[in-house]
């Protein structure tokens, strides 16, 4: 694997950097963003053409950045030796001939399988959400950010699938749960790629198993403090406790404005705890962290 020094570190948006700009490396390890293929959303899949603009511009994400961000995509297309809007993969089903269209958060992944393409690096890892397998790849009620040649229904996943194969890769992929590992049940589909030996049959795919996921047997109590711990705290003392600056910062000064211990903040309130048991339609008892099994889960609204 290349040892970057200080001053050839890549940062941006990677729709505008050249893939010639990109060293040669032995593994690739990415991800793409999972909403647009979450269960828990519309899962627009590839039509979703948000962008997450301002990171790498040094501005807030705003409607103006999210424009600006596009115009540099589109400059990038128009301008670059090395086109990489247009990709090199044009005739994959999942690549449009002039993505500008669509660089949004939806066609990311076609970023992944642009410079496998031209890195071609031995292995890739990639993770995503287990949506990816049953979001529909292209919809027959509007216009496609891809083409397809077939009119068979296809899922994102097949589409991607196909995309990583002509680029040279056996592909394999497991929906894994993190409960074996971790104090909660997060469920997410990885994917391997091993790259195709060039003087070997292509149809003939080596195996490969996922490694064996033992349960260390983690409960919440492993991970969440206790009443006490957070009782007898001060707002001084929780940076020692694996808070975050950020957020103490924010409690100190909520604390100015009122007299609650440390400890309520991280409490729900006995109005939360009556909507849950009487008014929400979904939520059931496992939904809170109790001391010995493993947490939902752990999302920002957690149990809410």
């Amino acid at each position: 694997t290349t040892h970057l020094q200080p001053n050839q570190t890549i940062a941006g948006d990677i729709w505008t950097i050249d893939a010639h700009d990109i060293p040669s490396h032995d593994i690739l390890v990415a991800g793409f963003p999972c909403q647009p293929f979450s269960t828990l959303g519309l899962q627009p899949g590839f039509k979703d053409d948000k962008v997450i603009s301002g990171r790498g511009f040094g501005t807030t994400a705003t409607a103006t950045t999210t424009n600006e961000v596009k115009r540099r995509r589109k400059d990038a297309n128009n301008n670059s030796s090395s086109n990489v809007t247009e990709h090199d993969t044009t005739n994959d089903s999942t690549q449009n001939n002039n993505n500008t269209n669509n660089s949004g958060r939806g066609q990311l992944f076609t970023q992944i399988v642009r410079v496998l393409k031209h890195v071609q690096p031995k292995a890739f890892l990639l993770e995503n959400v287990p949506g990816l397998l049953t979001t529909p790849a292209f919809s027959s009620s509007s216009s496609s950010p891809t083409t397809t040649t077939s009119s068979t229904p296809t899922t994102a996943w097949q589409e991607i699938e196909k995309a990583l194969q002509k680029v040279g890769y056996h592909v394999y992929m497991e929906a894994i749960s993190s409960r074996g590992l971790t104090s909660q049940a997060r469920k997410r589909l990885y994917i391997v790629g091993l790259l195709q030996d060039k003087t070997r049959n292509k149809t003939s795919k080596p195996s490969f198993q996922f490694p064996f996921m033992p349960d260390l047997k983690l409960r919440a109590m492993d991970v969440l403090h206790t009443r006490n711990e957070l009782i007898d705290a001060s707002l001084s003392s929780f940076i020692s406790m694996g808070i975050p600056e950020s957020l103490l910062s924010i409690l100190q000064q909520q604390q100015q404005q009122d007299t609650k211990q440390p400890a309520s903040y991280f409490q729900i309130s006995d109005a939360q705890l009556h909507q849950l048991l009487h008014k929400s339609k979904s939520w059931k008892p496992a939904k809170l962290a109790w001391n010995d099994k493993t947490c939902d889960t752990i999302d920002s609204h957690y149990g809410m």
